[in-house]
């Protein structure tokens, strides 16, 4: 009876589901869409909380530098928090791994070898800018890129969690803007 019981604890603990660690810690995603707010997602795969906000504006300049233009009106998207259940967690781990890592070194590579051709090309509407921590070192992107697919579809899963977390109709606005440029 003992040894019933001690082989039912010891399969009872293997069974149990066991947390797996994200390969990557933390990921943040500055977006500057052409002709609308930028704004920043912030994901923390570690601490399992996904932050969503609108980044400051820039000023533009004439060419001449002479004449200073302001945007007249300029609403910022609301600020969301959002923690994340654990089937959105796997889904993000699954997306935000090593693989989008090496994927955004490969297009960061590019960027910096073709300096002339990525923003031309390839721009699809939004740059990106993009910083990410695995186990306390860091990478961020050198400079603004256009993704690729396979990176635009991760990103498109975590501003699909926002928009069903968001109640904010400017959010949602956004969200719809920002979806038509990632499919």
């Amino acid at each position: 009876m003992r040894y019933l019981f001690i082989i039912f604890f010891i399969s009872l603990i293997a069974c149990s589901k066991k947390e797996l660690k994200p390969e990557l810690d933390y990921v943040r995603i500055e977006m500057f869409p052409s002709f609308y707010y930028p704004s920043e997602i912030q994901i923390d795969l570690k601490n399992k909380f996904i932050k969503f906000s609108s980044l400051q504006y820039l000023t533009v300049y004439e060419n001449q530098c002479d004449t200073l233009f302001e945007y007249d009106k300029i609403e910022s998207l609301d600020f969301i928090n959002i923690d994340l259940t654990e089937d959105e967690i796997e889904a993000l781990n699954s997306s935000f791994n090593n693989d989008f890592l090496n994927s955004i070194k490969l297009s960061n590579q590019n960027y910096t070898t073709n300096l002339d051709k990525n923003h031309i090309d390839k721009f699809d509407g939004i740059l990106y800018e993009i910083d990410i921590i695995k186990q306390k070192q860091i990478f961020s992107t050198d400079n603004y890129l256009s993704l690729e697919k396979n990176e635009l579809d991760k990103i498109a899963k975590v501003i699909n969690i926002i928009k069903e977390n968001t109640k904010s109709e400017k959010n949602k606005e956004y969200i719809e803007y920002i979806s038509r440029s990632l499919y």
